[in-house]
């Protein structure tokens, strides 16, 4: 419901947290006949627990309340460091306080379902899109676009974490364009949608908890995604991304944000 606990001594609360890198991986391995070592066929990355102990400096009550009313069961949010990185979580374990002598300590528990850390200033790339250069001093019933086209006919959609990550999306369009998407021009790999998008109309496509949506004017629209599509990432490294359609490409605009992700954070990065 968009209430915040803040940890920290200005907050009033001491606390250590587990586990801030240390992301684990199971796996999985075959061995031939009389092969020395193994070899590995593939990996998967799963959840990660952390735990959060401490003790509060003041407002004892006050501040029990406030972590009960925020770590309550089915509750999901994002936990951030150092306001520079945040990670996605769910509660585990509510809030338990200590008695007597330790009446100021509690301890808490949250899963994190993707554990890697990502970055809070995200990436944001356009590509097809207008240069502006001049506009009147007037309005008009209609929309005026005065410029020129980006003359790159790729954009580099530079990923500067450590992982692949999935990105999010948004196609939108000058003209009517239709069967359009995305190509990376290193791998080929295609992101395409069977329709026709006019002026005012956009279409987003994303991932959320690991599943695919799409929506066009707010609306789902996962049934126009052509069943060839390649679901790639944002690799590590340049990307260069460029808008496809059967006809009207040059009027395609496609807006691209993710955030680079690290397998852990300190103090000082």
């Amino acid at each position: 419901a968009g209430r915040i606990f803040d940890f920290g001594y200005q907050s009033g609360t001491i606390f250590d947290i587990s586990d801030l890198s240390g992301v684990g991986a199971t796996i999985s391995t075959s061995q031939g006949f009389n092969q020395v070592g193994v070899t590995v066929e593939g990996y998967s990355v799963g959840s990660v627990p952390r735990q959060i102990t401490g003790k509060f400096l003041q407002s004892v009550n006050d501040k029990k309340r406030m972590m009960l009313q925020v770590f309550t069961i089915g509750t999901s949010g994002k936990l951030y460091f150092n306001e520079k990185f945040y990670a996605n979580c769910t509660v585990k374990t509510t809030p338990a306080f200590g008695h007597g002598d330790k009446v100021r300590n509690f301890a808490l528990e949250l899963l994190f379902p993707y554990p890697y850390w990502l970055s809070s200033d995200g990436r944001v790339y356009i590509t097809g899109e207008y240069i502006p250069t001049f506009r009147f001093p007037v309005n008009y019933a209609e929309p005026h676009r005065f410029g020129i086209k980006k003359p790159s006919a790729f954009t580099n959609c530079f990923n500067g974490g450590v992982v692949a990550v999935d990105f999010r999306a948004e196609f939108t369009s000058l003209a009517a364009v239709s069967n359009y998407g995305i190509v990376n021009a290193v791998t080929l790999e295609e992101l395409k949608f069977n329709d026709t998008l006019t002026l005012g109309e956009r279409l987003v496509c994303w991932r959320e908890n690991g599943r695919l949506k799409v929506t066009k004017n707010g609306e789902d629209a996962f049934s126009l995604l052509d069943d060839t599509s390649e679901l790639f990432q944002m690799y590590v490294g340049g990307n260069p991304i460029k808008p496809i359609a059967e006809t009207g490409e040059d009027d395609l605009v496609v807006s691209i944000s993710f955030s680079d992700t690290y397998s852990g954070v300190f103090d000082g990065m």
